[in-house]
C-alpha cells in the first residue's frame, strides 16, 4: 500500500492520522520529563522513516531536517510561544488574552541575548493551564497511547510488505484467469446473441413469406369466386339469348308455314 502511494499523498496521510494527534493539545505537555516526550518522539521518528523509506539504523536527525519536521519537544515549545505571542498581540482568544500580562522590566535591559530567556520564562509562567488537565492528558498518553502508534506503523509496514510479496502476485494471477474466463464467456454470449438475431431474422422472413402466401391464396379464392359469378351471369345471358332465338325461330317457322299454302 505504501509503495502504491506517492510521497506527497503518503505525507498527507501521515499528517492527517499522526501529526495532527501529536499536535492536539500538545501545549499541555510543556514541562514534562524527557522520557515522557520520548515516546511521542519515537512515533514521529517511525513516521519519518516510513515516509522516506529509510532503514531503522539510519540516524533520524538528518531525516527530520530533510522533511523540515521539528522534533516533538520543540513543537511543544513553539505551540506555547505562538499561543502566548497571539494573546499578547490581540490575536488569541479573549479568555486567554485577559489572563496575560505584558512584561515590563523595572530596569534597563542589559542585552537582548541575556534577557530573551528571562522573558520567555516569564511568559511561560503565565500560561493558563490547570494542573488537573495536565495530569489527565499525561496519564492518557502514558496509559492508552504509548507505543501504540509506533507498533501500528510497524505492523502497517509489515502488512504492506507481505501484501506486495504474497497477496499481489496471487491477485494478479487470479485476475488474469478471471479475465480469460470472462473473455471466453463474452465471446460465447456474443456468438449466442448473433445466433438469436439470425433466428429472429429468419423467423421474420418466414413470417413474411407465410403472410404473402396466405394473401396470394386469398386473392386466388377471390378470383375463382369472381370467375364463377361471371360464368353464372354468362350462362344466364346465354340461356336468355337461346330463348329469344328459339322464340324468333318459332315465329319465322309459323310465317313460312303461312306462305307455304300459296
Amino acid at each position: 500500500m505504501v509503495d502504491s502511494l506517492s510521497t506527497p499523498d503518503l505525507e498527507k496521510l501521515i499528517h492527517t492520522f499522526i501529526s495532527s494527534r501529536m499536535d492536539y493539545c500538545n501545549s499541555l505537555l510543556t514541562g514534562l520529563p524527557t522520557k515522557t516526550i520520548k515516546q511521542l518522539q519515537l512515533i514521529q521518528n517511525a513516521a519519518a522513516r516510513v515516509l522516506t523509506k529509510s532503514k531503522r539504523k539510519d540516524h533520524i536527525t538528518p531525516i527530520l531536517k530533510s522533511l523540515h519536521w521539528i522534533p516533538v519537544c520543540y513543537r511543544i515549545d513553539f505551540k506555547v510561544l505562538l499561543l502566548v505571542y497571539k494573546c499578547l498581540n490581540g490575536l488569541g482568544p479573549a479568555y486567554l488574552s485577559d489572563m496575560m500580562q505584558q512584561y515590563e522590566p523595572s530596569r534597563a535591559l542589559r542585552s537582548l541575548g541575556t534577557d530573551v530567556g528571562d522573558i520567555q520564562s516569564r511568559l511561560l509562567d503565565h500560561r493558563p493551564v490547570l494542573q488537573g488537565e495536565i495530569r489527565y492528558f499525561v496519564r492518557e498518553f502514558e496509559e492508552k497511547r504509548g507505543f501504540r502508534e509506533c507498533r501500528l506503523l510497524e505492523n502497517l509496514n509489515k502488512m504492506v510488505a507481505d501484501t506486495n510479496d504474497q497477496v499481489l502476485p496471487k491477485c494478479m494471477d487470479s485476475m488474469q484467469d478471471n479475465l480469460c474466463d470472462i473473455f471466453t464467456r463474452l465471446e460465447a454470449a456474443n456468438h449466442m446473441t448473433q445466433r438469436i438475431q439470425q433466428r429472429e431474422l429468419e423467423a421474420q422472413n418466414s413470417t413474411h413469406l407465410q403472410e404473402s402466401m396466405e394473401r396470394r391464396k386469398e386473392d386466388w379464392e377471390e378470383f375463382l369466386k369472381e370467375q364463377a359469378r361471371l360464368k353464372e351471369e354468362l350462362d344466364e345471358e346465354h340461356a336468355k339469348a337461346v330463348g329469344r332465338l328459339s322464340t324468333q325461330y318459332s315465329e319465322m317457322k309459323k310465317d313460312l308455314a303461312k306462305f307455304s299454302h300459296f
